[in-house]
Order: structure tokens, then sequence, then C-alpha cells
């Protein structure tokens, strides 16, 4: 693959890539506990580079991204846990940002402004919010309401 950095890509660019790792937690309510229980998990993720995409005067480059996640502590042959969807880096408002579908209807953007050569940074979306929200479908909503993501 060709290396973006220093790209229009801006902080996205080292993302570009095929990535592997098993030294993920996952802290999330677990029903049959009834209670919040750590999981630890690996994950293979894949993140292509598009753009530009045009909204008007707006210019985004992504990252097309595919993520799929298993349990460490027993043998899994499904993932317990899938994403589709983009990193987005708008250079002018110097803005991140993630936008994703879960397969349990729930869909969310998070967002946050960085600089183009930063290698961290906070994105954040709430329920509720008309720019950087979360959706959940009727059922989530009353059992396991996500209500903030950062």
């Amino acid at each position: 693959m060709t290396s973006l950095v220093g790209s229009e890509w801006g902080p996205l660019a080292a993302l570009a890539g095929e990535w592997e790792g098993d030294q993920g937690i996952d802290i999330a309510f677990g029903n049959v506990e009834g209670s919040m229980i750590t999981t630890p998990y690996r994950e293979k993720i894949s993140l292509k580079p598009f753009g530009p995409v045009d909204n008007g005067s707006q210019h985004l480059y992504g990252l097309d991204y595919r993520m799929a996640a298993w349990r460490t502590a027993v043998e899994e042959e499904n993932p317990f846990h899938t994403e589709v969807g983009y990193w987005l880096w708008d250079a002018e408002l110097g803005h991140v940002m993630r936008s994703f579908m879960v397969p349990r209807g729930q869909t969310l953007i998070a967002g946050g402004e960085t600089t183009v050569d930063a290698t961290s940074y906070t994105m954040r979306a709430e329920q509720g919010s008309t720019s950087y929200g979360i959706l959940s479908n009727p059922y989530l909503i009353k059992a396991a309401n996500t209500t903030l993501y950062e």
C-alpha cells in the first residue's frame, strides 16, 4: 500500500492498512450476570483509504473500515462484535470523525477537533445530539441504552 503519511488523510494516514491485536478489553453490561463485565478480546480491522468526498465546499478524506472481535477466553468461530463504518478527516474544520454501525441496530457518528499531525485525539458522541450523536433501536434504548461514546 502507498504511504499516506503527510497526505490529505491528515491524522488518519497512519491508520490505513490491515491490523490485528489480542489485547482488547470490552467493558459492558452482561445480560446473564446482570452487571458490568470485562471481556478480553482479539480483533482484526481493515482500513482502506478513499477520497475526496465533496459536500459542496467541504472536502473529506477517509478510511472505509470493517472490524471483528472474538473473545479470547473461549474458542469462537463467529465474532461477538462487528462494525462497519468510516473514519473521516475534514482538514478545513480540523475535525476527525468516526461513523459506524453495529448489527444490533445501533449507529453513531463521533467527532472532535485535532491537528493534521496528531497521533492521538478524542472523539465524542452523545445521545440526542444532531451533529455527533448516537441512535439505537427501541429494544436497546430500553435494555442497554448508550448515552455517551468517547
